[in-house]
Order: structure tokens, then C-alpha cells, then sequence
């Protein structure tokens, strides 16, 4: 879901691992409702977060998405597969998602808010099981079996691509983590501006680790990552196989 989560469906072939990515994103999106409102619980259950030092002891920070004020709505996208075998590491992009075309349709020419998502790696329903069986729901990956280090995302409008950047290996201020490819960053670059002069690309980008699921990953009120036309998005995980 944006709030989105980041999913993907695994299943065991020939002593080897492939699963997908499921991103749920939070969405204030004004106008008609396309996208799916969101007044259940969250994805990954309840997130619980640090109190910060010296805040107020009567007061929490609500992360459950379905009392955010004036209520939001999302959409689900699976990204995928990766696949992998034992003690291998996948850092490779995946095949860019289009987001559904009602959504697309929707925002051509217009800003959309995002307010933060959810991310889960899942085997999917409709899959066959390591058993032979098929999968009557989408069940997640234990994190002993494929541990999510981080993983990029970028959200993509008609107004921007992903590019391959040339960068110099020695250069310090290139991160470790992006250094998915020795010679090449792969990052959203804008090649139209937008009309209305919002961003055309968002970069969702975390490295939660192994509590990648149960991170609270959104905004507090009043506060989103704008985009122009929305329209599809990629994502360059970063995971390791421990369980083959």
C-alpha cells in the first residue's frame, strides 16, 4: 500500500528463492475516489514507536493509517520476483510497476500526495507452495529466510525516468549503499519540469533492516511528498538469502 508497502512473493523452486515485492501506499487523494479508502488495519499490524525525550507523557503519535484526519486512501502494487539461492545477495533493480491506470488517468497534470507506505515480502496468493499446494493468501517471508538490508524507491511522474549516472569509484561521497553497480548510480532524473512546477519523482528510500516490516514509515499530519503525474515505480532492493 503507498502508505506504502513494499512486498514480495516467494516461493521455493529447485532449492532456490523467489518472492516478490508488495508496496502499499497511503495516498491523500483528493477529488473522486479511485484508489481503495483505508479504514482497516494497517498492513503489518500496529507500529510502535520511541516516545521522544521530553514529549509530553499524556500523548502518543497514532501510526494506525485509518485515523489519519479526513481519512486517506491507497493503492496496493507487487513488484517482483527476486530470486535467489542460499547465502546469495540481490541487489538488482526490478522491472519498473505502472501504477494502475485509474490512478494514472486520474493525476495527468496534477499533484498527488503521498503520506507514507507500508512494505511486507510475501509468497503470493495464487502461487504454487514448496509442497505442491497453492496458496489460498499471500503469506510473508520470515526474516530469517531472506533478510531485506534497504531498499530504494522511487516514484516516477511523466515527467521524470530512471537513468544510469557514471560515477568514480574513488569518490567518497558516493554512498555505500548505492553503489549497487561498480561504475553506474541508478537514479530518478527529471527530463520534463512540471507545469505547475511540483517535483515529478519521490524518492522513498530506507534501510530498516530486518525490522523493515514493523518501521513506521509516514508523515505527520499535514506534511507529504508531492508528485506530478504519477504514473509508475521502481524499486532497487538490497536482501540476502539465509535460509535457501
Amino acid at each position: 500500500q503507498i502508505s506504502c508497502s513494499g512486498s514480495t512473493f516467494t516461493h521455493l523452486v529447485k532449492r532456490t528463492m523467489s518472492s516478490m515485492c508488495k508496496w502499499s501506499a497511503a495516498l491523500l487523494l483528493l477529488g473522486s475516489t479511485l484508489a481503495a479508502k483505508l479504514d482497516g488495519p494497517n498492513m503489518n499490524g500496529d507500529y510502535i514507536i520511541s516516545r521522544t525525550p521530553h514529549a509530553p507523557t499524556n500523548e502518543t503519535f497514532n501510526t494506525n493509517w485509518k485515523d489519519y484526519p479526513g481519512g486517506i486512501e491507497y493503492v496496493d502494487v507487487y513488484m517482483g520476483p527476486i530470486t535467489h539461492r542460499y547465502a546469495e545477495i540481490f541487489w538488482t533493480e526490478l522491472p519498473e510497476t505502472p501504477f494502475p491506470p485509474e490512478i494514472v488517468a486520474r493525476f495527468k497534470g496534477k499533484g498527488m500526495a503521498i503520506l507514507g507506505y507500508e512494505v511486507d515480502q510475501v509468497r503470493k496468493k495464487g502461487d504454487r507452495d514448496a509442497d505442491g499446494s497453492i496458496l489460498q493468501e499471500d503469506v510473508s517471508v520470515p526474516i530469517n529466510m531472506a533478510y531485506n538490508h534497504h531498499h530504494d524507491m522511487s516514484i516516477l511522474g511523466a515527467g521524470s525516468r530512471m537513468e544510469k549516472v557514471p560515477y568514480d569509484p574513488s569518490d567518497p561521497s558516493v554512498p555505500v549503499m548505492m553503489r549497487a553497480d561498480p561504475h553506474f548510480v541508478t537514479m530518478a532524473v527529471e527530463h520534463t519540469p512540471s507545469a505547475s512546477g511540483l517535483p515529478t519523482n519521490a524518492g522513498l528510500h530506507e534501510g530498516n533492516g530486518g525490522e523493515y516490516r514493523k518501521s513506521f514509515h509516514g508523515f505527520s499530519p499535514g506534511i507529504a511528498y508531492l508528485i506530478d503525474s504519477p504514473e509508475r515505480i521502481h524499486v532497487l532492493p538490497m536482501q540476502i538469502d539465509t535460509w535457501n
